[in-house]
């Protein structure tokens, strides 16, 4: 019978160690690991600073922002073609953030992080807003200006709860 090498911690050289790191893989020692749902984790696995899910390349960031960009701009066509009343109309905006929040998880490999989370906050916002614009009639807009149309306070709190939904969903997926 062959012997096994044996294996160190990677934190602490000296410590002699048969565990290691569920997401990683490093092996670690008792003292080292830090309890996790599904095992052992290393230290830097268990501050969360350098997991794979945080990690939205530009290119990631990029195609979010196109298919987000083509949902959001027809949501907000749906959702301000709707009015059901002031609840449902909220209900509905929700949903719609949410949405378009898995979306944006989706088309990324469900990448999160901070990046992300303004992103997803920043499309419905933007598609809301532009098509509750292109919905009005011309002379609305001529006699209350471009910003008097949009900033109503019905639309602000209508692209408000959308952008809670998209980074509620984001942020918790």
């Amino acid at each position: 019978m062959t012997a096994k090498p044996e294996v160190r911690c990677g934190c602490r050289k000296h410590a002699i160690t048969g565990l290691s790191c569920s997401r990683c893989g490093k092996p670690i020692c008792p003292d080292c690991s830090r309890n996790a749902p599904v095992g052992m984790f290393c230290r830097a696995c268990a501050s969360n600073s350098s997991g794979s899910l945080l990690e939205a390349t530009s290119g990631a960031l990029l195609v979010a922002a196109a298919a987000g960009g083509v949902a959001a701009i027809f949501g907000g066509w749906l959702v301000n073609s709707i009015h059901l009343g002031l609840f449902f109309d909220l209900v509905i905006a929700f949903g719609y953030g949410t949405a378009l929040g898995e979306i944006i998880l989706r088309v990324t490999g469900r990448k999160r992080g901070m990046k992300m989370e303004v992103l997803a906050g920043a499309l419905p916002v933007i598609g809301l807003l532009t098509m509750h614009f292109m919905s009005l009639p011309a002379e609305f807009v001529i006699q209350h200006g471009v910003f008097g149309s949009i900033l109503n306070p019905f639309s602000i709190c209508t692209a408000g709860v959308a952008a809670a939904g998209a980074v509620n969903r984001v942020r918790f997926l």
